[in-house]
């Protein structure tokens, strides 16, 4: 593969384990990490055309199909044809980069929150003179006490942490 291109796949064996969105979650973790601190220029993968739960997968997370590998893999029937999907930087940006929350209360300023420690930009907004700004406050105090108390995991600073920065929120 050339610099920057990273190619993925994904099986889930246990049938158990299939249709609960876990190959969707994998998937969208793995490809934002890819462009977060990779630098991946893109993101590809391929499937069997038949396997008829990748397409929306894939579409879902912002990939376009960009074409079909005929004869592409050996099998048990011959050699199966492949499609090929893939997302690029730019259009990764677009779908995972920034959000916008309306309204500092309670339930937006948690959402803002979560999202700014998972690493990515915020734009919190609101009516009311002094909200956004009181929002802001209340992040950082929760998001210090989740750095020093050592918090893990989604929505908990854990990727501030790591990356031992304040996570990215602004008032506009």
């Amino acid at each position: 593969m050339p610099q920057g291109v990273y190619e993925l796949g994904i099986s889930l064996f246990e049938t158990s384990d299939r249709g609960r969105g876990l190959g969707t979650d994998a998937i969208r973790l793995l490809t934002r990490y890819l462009f977060e601190h990779e630098e991946a220029a893109r993101v590809q993968a391929s499937t069997w055309v038949e396997n008829t739960r990748d397409a929306p997968r894939f579409e879902k997370l912002g990939f376009t199909q960009e074409g079909v590998l005929r004869s592409f893999m050996p099998s048990a029937r011959g050699r199966d044809d492949y499609v090929t999907y893939a997302i690029t930087e730019g259009r990764a940006r677009v779908r995972f980069g920034h959000v916008l929350v309306v309204g500092a209360g309670q339930m937006g300023g948690g959402i803002a929150q979560v999202m700014a420690a998972s690493g990515r930009r915020v734009s919190l907004h609101d009516a009311a003179p002094g909200a956004v700004e009181r929002g802001l406050e209340t992040m950082r105090k929760s998001l210090d006490t989740a750095r020093r108390e050592g918090w893990g995991g989604p929505g908990r600073g854990a990727g501030a942490r790591r990356a031992g920065r304040r996570p990215r929120s602004r008032p506009t």
